[in-house]
């Protein structure tokens, strides 16, 4: 029972992730923005800035996206936006 719950919750917070990024990426396009899905450490680049969509105010950043927001100070934004 526990697993199940746990698995089902797993598959609600993945599937917010993907329409908050879906829903980001939209609204970037609407605006003229030149936007590219990038691979580890983030998930955009926006106009040479890097982006990390995140579903909640609560969702942490991983070890790799902490290190990658380090690196890029200046370059590196994330963004919340709640499902």
């Amino acid at each position: 029972m526990r697993k199940t719950a746990k698995r089902v919750k797993l598959g609600l917070n993945k599937l917010q992730g993907r329409v908050a990024e879906v829903s980001y990426a939209a609204g970037q396009i609407n605006a003229g923005k030149n936007i590219k899905r990038t691979g580890r450490g983030s998930d955009f680049k926006v106009d040479g800035k890097l982006v990390e969509v995140k579903s909640s105010s609560k969702a942490r950043l991983s070890k790799l996206q902490k290190e990658t927001q380090k690196k890029n100070k200046g370059k590196y934004k994330v963004k919340r936006i709640g499902v």
